[in-house]
């Protein structure tokens, strides 16, 4: 009888614990829940119709990032890069032909202008000279001296001035001409806003986005990985924005969590989480709540402790470091990384029907 008693004694404190931690697990703290790891998987496609030219990866490879993993080709950019590049080639032989004659105009323009600048001052010096040879065979002459003491008539000046007065003008129209015109030349030669090359400058810049164009059919791998799948072989042609391969990294990037609907306001964006593994529980790590679902789903059936049991819950993303030993779809437990789960909390989890 009194063992009968101890007995019910020791049931009635196992229940007010039960009942107790059953309570402050529904405040806040939660207990574990369970978890995929996973990993984002990278589509390498483009946004025109290419062909295939070479494929330097086979499903499985592993890659570093920055490594050259497809060459792809597009017909029509080639056909348009050189009919640009041959149009390009014709207005610069155009433009220095044209610069050409500009140049043999100004040569022409200097040379003229030496020309009658020295031929005018021949001019000038052969009247000064004759002036004075005439003058060296009067003197002497009286009435020739006797005129020259006379006073000229006022308004009058020397003839010979005149004339040189006159060829001087003629020189400095003849030099303003040229200089005019040897300045409209030079402004159209070192012009940058003639029509050349203006033609020229927006042809360069034409070329220059197809050469880029042209660079993107080089596909570059943007993380060290493994290459998933290879959808396509040389030589076939794929339509714009299709799966050419795929390729992930090579452990877990994050783990795809489901907690039960009953406390699945329990877990926010930010919250520090540990992840262990279910194979192995020295295989573990930290992540961080990166999202949150916005709608109650139904748990998969590998994390379903009895299958032909239907369970409800949120689904919780986890990112986790790159460096982690998790395989792709391990299973691992999610618990809040501030106190592990105790044996009466997996007895409560076990309770309330989660796996």
């Amino acid at each position: 009888m009194k063992g009968k008693i101890i007995l019910y004694l020791v049931w009635a404190i196992v229940l007010t614990i039960i009942l107790v931690a059953y309570r402050g697990g529904d405040k806040k703290e939660y207990t574990a829940f369970y978890g995929i790891a996973e990993t984002g998987e990278i589509a390498v496609n483009s946004e025109n119709a290419v062909d295939i030219k070479k494929i330097h990866v086979v499903p499985g490879q592993e890659i570093d990032k920055g490594m050259l993993i497809v060459e792809l080709d597009r017909p029509e950019l080639n056909i348009k890069i050189n009919e640009i590049s041959h149009k390009l080639e014709e207005l610069k032989v155009n433009k220095a032909t044209e610069e050409g004659a500009i140049k043999s105009q100004i040569n022409q323009l200097k040379a003229q202008l030496a020309s009658t600048t020295s031929d005018i001052n021949y001019k000038i010096k052969q009247i000064k000279t004759q002036h004075d040879i005439n003058r060296e065979l009067t003197i002497g002459l009286k009435s020739i001296e006797n005129y020259n003491e006379k006073e000229e008539p006022s308004g009058f000046g020397n003839p010979m001035d005149l004339k040189i007065e006159s060829l001087e003008k003629e020189l400095e129209l003849a030099k303003n001409l040229i200089r005019i015109k040897l300045k409209l030349l030079n402004d159209e030669l070192s012009s940058p806003g003639n029509a050349y090359s203006i033609r020229m400058e927006s042809m360069g810049k034409e070329l220059n986005l197809l050469f880029e164009e042209k660079h993107k059919l080089l596909i570059y791998s943007q993380i060290s990985g493994v290459i998933g799948s290879v959808n396509y072989k040389e030589g076939e042609k794929v339509s714009p924005f299709n799966p050419i391969l795929t390729l992930h990294t090579k452990s877990p990037s994050y783990v795809i969590g489901y907690i039960h609907e009953n406390v699945y306001n329990e877990v926010t964006i930010g919250d520090k989480l540990s992840i262990v593994s279910l194979a192995s529980r020295s295989n573990h790590t930290s992540g961080e709540v990166v999202g949150v679902g916005s709608r109650i789903v139904e748990y998969p059936v590998r994390l379903r402790r009895r299958p032909e049991f239907q369970f409800w819950g949120r689904e919780v993303q986890i990112k986790i470091p790159q460096d982690n030993h998790f395989l792709l779809g391990e299973r691992v437990r999610i618990s809040p990384l501030r106190n592990e789960q105790s044996y009466w909390s997996g007895l409560i989890n076990r309770l309330r029907g989660e796996p």
